[in-house]
C-alpha cells in the first residue's frame, strides 16, 4: 500500500485477510487511495476489469495460474 502511494497508484486491490494491516498505514496515505477488498480471485478480476470478466476468460486465467504454480514457467497463450 505504501509503495503504491509512493508511485502514484490510486487504486489498490487488497486481500481481505490483509485489512488488519491497514492500521499501520498513515491516515493521509489511506485517504489518497481507493482500497478494493478481494476475498477470492474472482473478486480481483471483477475489480481489475471494468464490468468484470466473463467466465471463459476467468477459466483461462485460472488454468494459466495453475500451470505456472504447478509446472514452473508459464507457456504463452
Amino acid at each position: 500500500v505504501l509503495a503504491a502511494h509512493r508511485y502514484g497508484i490510486k487504486r489498490v486491490i487488497l486481500p481481505e485477510r490483509n485489512l488488519k494491516d491497514l492500521v499501520e498505514v498513515p491516515a493521509d496515505v489511506l485517504s489518497s487511495l481507493e482500497i478494493l477488498v478481494a476475498k477470492r480471485m474472482e473478486d480481483v478480476l471483477e475489480h481489475a476489469f471494468d464490468g468484470g470478466c466473463d467466465s471463459n476468460l476467468t477459466c483461462c486465467l485460472w488454468e494459466h495460474v495453475n500451470e505456472v504454480s504447478c509446472s514452473g514457467p508459464a507457456k504463452r497463450i
